[in-house]
């Protein structure tokens, strides 16, 4: 089964405080003119912070403001991602007012997943928080307190050597942590962060370990990307799997 993982870009979708709004803008719309022949084009422009909406931070995204040597990989380089990602569900924990995520939440998930993040995986954290989606004010944190990660849960899955590390949050972290996690994952680490996930196709599903499908856009420079995800699971997952890990070594 195909499950998407991205939200919608729209008008009016939440941003985090720190970045402006998305704009979707048109040029002409289909109407405005008609050329010979009866025919009518439209076009239209955006204007896309790269921190707002389903996206992947670049590396450059975050470093120490005494070390700074601008070397960082930038958009550029951000990867096509295509291997397993195991999904975390740390909903209960959220419910039951935890909002710093760490280890001990990620192990429960984990065991009652069946399943452990290892080397090369996407981990995706579930805090049930995208019901707020259409709550802009709430969902960015303007209105509410959002989970989030740990520092040392972050450090828990990147010793098991994951590649990236998403949720359906806008900022990975809440803001206790102060971007600690950013700093450690990013900076240290070099993990990549995957923010305002969807998972609720992927909740109701049986399977919590699955085949992950992102593809950034390869921006010059950027701090970020917007992201297309999917996630596959069924029957077949384990072939895939096999398949899809001999062709990445």
């Amino acid at each position: 089964m195909l499950h998407e993982l991205s939200h919608p870009f729209a008008n009016g979708m939440p941003h985090y405080a720190m970045v402006p709004p998305f704009q979707h803008l048109f040029q002409r719309r289909l109407g405005d003119v008609v050329r010979p022949g009866g025919l009518s084009i439209a076009s239209d422009l955006l204007i896309a912070p790269l921190h707002v909406g389903t996206h992947i931070d670049a590396f450059s995204h975050v470093a120490d403001a005494q070390a700074l040597d601008h070397s960082r990989p930038s958009g550029e380089h951000l990867p096509p991602l295509l291997t397993r990602a195991v999904l975390l569900d740390c909903r209960d924990a959220v419910e039951q007012g935890i909002l710093e995520i760490g280890p001990e939440q990620l192990d429960a998930a984990a065991e009652k997943a069946g399943v452990v993040p290892a080397a090369g995986d996407v981990a995706l954290v579930a805090t049930g928080w995208e019901r707020h989606w259409d709550d802009p004010e709430a969902y960015a944190g303007r209105r509410a307190n959002p989970p989030g990660l740990s520092v040392d849960g972050a450090r828990r899955l990147a010793d098991a050597g994951v590649v990236a590390v998403g949720a359906d949050t806008s900022a990975l972290e809440p803001a206790s942590t102060q971007f600690g996690v950013h700093r450690l994952l990013l900076e240290e680490r070099r993990v990549h962060i995957i923010e305002n996930l969807r998972f609720a196709s992927l909740l109701d599903a049986p399977e919590r370990e699955m085949l992950f499908l992102g593809l950034p856009l390869r921006i010059v420079g950027a701090t970020a990307s917007p992201l297309r995800c999917i996630a596959l699971t069924g029957e077949d997952l384990a072939g895939l799997l096999v398949a899809v890990g001999t062709a990445v070594r």
